[in-house]
């Protein structure tokens, strides 16, 4: 009994090339082809067809067996992957630090296991190895594939025994998915893009698309031509004005998939599908996208991190022509030899084996801490974060505060220092929790990643408003907190320019809560500043604001054993930092606070250093590491005057 596959569609190899063009676009060339991430909800539109015209037919004809259906999943996913995962373990051996060796061994192991979007998400808090290091991030579509393999059919069997309708379930399945979504999008919108509950609608698109086709015959198309073109003008239209900075998936991932959905629907005799989708260019890059998929972003991620920089545009070009070689021989050498029928079972037994053993190592080198202790020519330590190594506690459960990422307390005491602010806050804990223990005090941070300290200011659309209101009422209504500190990377913040190498990427927006029409995001920074300074004046909170440490334009670890790169001129960093450094210092004109400025610390004779006594004091461009705290500690900077009193112990 062998399953029923549906006719072979070229157009729908094209429609391949087109999302992974878009995908390979969007990272290798993210300036000129903004939204290319929607080449995956192209992808997702497909997959959910295709799956589900194999698992509707089947069954229909009862000749649907989940050992068949799942052997042939295991014979088409795992070789590709297998090889880009092992290339992955031998490449990051000479080019990665132990802390990004130890957390490639992670994503190995959430590769093989098929959990990557889980991983990621976990970890995608904004206080973490940037993106463009991580070289199976892209495995996170895959995952929420695989997820959609296994447990989509286990469903389908089970209504088949019931007799339910397939197209009920199916639009049930799509609607309470696509419902999370928009939820998830609003609320928590890192899980709603990593989430399989936030995204499976894609695919049941595909999937409602494959019931029309097989049961449905009077809803086919009138005029496929229509169908083609409206598919394909709703890609356009994505590509025009979605981007990276809007809140994704949630409605805007409508316009591809539903661009996917007509395309596909228009059948292969469609104009547009059987003379541009059919081109035989096109139909070869949609045979190989798989591997092409897999190649691209490891290979762009390794010339990255090589070059400690954004590649040039020369290797980015260079990074994707291999990707395409690599990707063509490892359909005709790999892929092709395990799909073959021929000794199925056999195949399949081994690709799991070896999937499980790739597991294990890259779960051994996650434990082992990316084997640094066999690495001892790499001095790496100082780039990892700072592991708040006084004696410090989580506080999360008693300040009852939902959504923060940074919530950390000295010792087991009634806190009278408070730390605010973003990452950048975080990054500074354990400077200022030393000399606040050391004055006899008690200091909490309370903050989230990429939230700027501000009152009534809205970022992206997220969570950020709320939560430092929040923060902002703890902090008010604990009478044992006298001082407060507040810092953060004002320099992006009130620019909207990042820094450095990746000066071209897209910050974050900035918007008023109360909705007046201000779009100056220099002026909202000042809204958003006068108005949590007004708040703990008025309730006699002692403010001490921190001007942040300066930005780095190179990345500290290409300076390990080079000390002529570490530092950045003086003139350089006053010139990134003199706005908002003007617009806090005027603030002093109406509010009481103290300001201190780490460039104080870091700067001298006209340069501002990353390294001090073989020690790099930066864990990347713009966060201080483990060692950049002590540094300030052991300069004697300080923070504030602390003048509060010995703190009492919880009861």
């Amino acid at each position: 009994m062998h399953l029923i596959h549906p006719k072979y569609r070229a157009d729908i190899d094209g429609l391949r090339a087109i999302a992974v063009l878009l995908v390979i676009g969007f990272h290798a060339f993210p300036k000129f082809v903004k939204a290319g991430f929607i080449g995956v909800d192209i992808f997702f539109v497909i997959s959910g067809f295709l799956i589900s015209t194999i698992i509707f037919h089947s069954l229909e004809s009862d000749r649907f067996t989940l050992l068949e259906f799942y052997n042939r999943r295991i014979r088409r996913i795992l070789p590709s992957l297998l090889i880009v995962l092992l290339f992955c373990m031998v490449i990051g051996w000479p080019l990665l630090l132990p802390y990004e060796y130890k957390q490639l061994g992670k994503h190995i192991f959430g590769g093989s296991s098929f959990s990557s979007n889980f991983i990621l998400w976990q970890e995608s808090g904004y206080f973490d190895v940037t993106a463009d290091k991580k070289p199976l991030l892209h495995l996170w579509s895959l995952a929420i594939e695989e997820q959609f393999y296994i447990f989509w059919p286990l469903l389908l069997v089970f209504i088949v025994k019931r007799k339910w309708n397939f197209f009920h379930v199916t639009v049930s399945v799509a609607l309470i998915s696509f419902a999370a979504n928009i939820y998830l999008v609003s609320n928590v919108p890192v899980a709603a893009f990593y989430l399989p509950i936030s995204r499976v609608w894609e695919l049941m698109v595909g999937g409602l698309l494959a019931h029309i086709n097989l049961s449905k015959p009077e809803l086919k198309p009138a005029n496929n031509n229509v169908q083609s073109i409206l598919g394909f003008g709703l890609i356009i239209i994505s590509l025009i004005y979605i981007d990276n900075n809007c809140a994704f998936p949630s409605w805007w991932a409508l316009l591809p998939t539903l661009g996917s959905f007509f395309i596909i629907y228009a059948g292969p005799n469609a104009f547009l599908n059987k003379t541009v989708f059919s081109n035989k260019y096109m139909v070869f890059v949609g045979l190989i996208s798989y591997p092409l998929y897999l190649w691209h972003w490891p290979l762009l991620t390794f010339a990255r991190i090589a070059e400690r920089a954004t590649p040039s545009l020369k290797i980015r070009i260079i990074v994707v022509f291999i990707s395409f070689v690599l990707a063509w021989l490892t359909y005709k050498l790999i892929e092709t030899h395990f799909r073959s029928a021929k000794n199925g079972n056999a195949k399949s037994i081994f690709l799991l084996i070896a999937l499980l053993l790739i597991g294990c190592i890259g779960s051994h080198c996650f434990v082992n801490n990316g084997y640094k202790q066999k690495r001892p020519a790499i001095n790496s330590a100082d780039l990892e974060w700072p592991e708040n190594k006084m004696k410090t506690k989580s506080c999360i459960d008693r300040t009852h505060i939902s959504g923060i990422n940074y919530c950390l307390l000295s010792e087991n005491f009634e806190p009278t220092v408070a730390l605010i602010g973003d990452s950048h806050a975080n990054a500074i804990f354990d400077a200022v929790n030393a000399e606040v223990v050391r004055k006899g005090g008690s200091l909490i941070m309370l903050g989230k990643g990429g939230c700027p300290p501000f009152l009534g200011v809205e970022r992206d659309n997220n969570s950020c408003p709320q939560i430092m209101e929040d923060i902002v009422k703890n902090i008010v209504d604990n009478k044992k907190i006298k001082d407060v500190i507040i810092t953060g990377r004002f320099a992006a913040t009130y620019t909207g320019v990042d820094f450095g190498h990746d000066a071209d990427k897209n910050f974050y927006n900035l918007k008023l809560v109360d909705n007046r029409n201000i779009h100056d995001r220099k002026q909202i920074f000042r809204i958003g500043l006068d108005n949590i300074l007004r708040k703990l004046n008025d309730n006699k909170k002692r403010v001490t604001i921190v001007l942040d440490s300066p930005e780095l334009d190179f990345e500290p670890a290409s300076c390990i054993n080079n000390s002529a790169l570490c530092s950045i001129k003086y003139e350089t960093v006053i010139e990134r930092q003199k706005e908002y450094t003007d617009a806090v210092k005027n603030l002093q004109d109406i509010y009481r606070f103290n300001v201190v400025d780490l460039k104080d610390v870091f700067c001298r004779e006209g340069v501002c250093t990353a390294k001090s006594n073989n020690h790099i004091l930066y864990r990347d461009m713009h966060h201080l590491g483990i060692y950049g705290n002590q540094f300030i500690t052991d300069s004697g900077f300080q923070f504030s005057s602390f003048t509060s009193l010995r703190p009492t112990k919880f009861h």
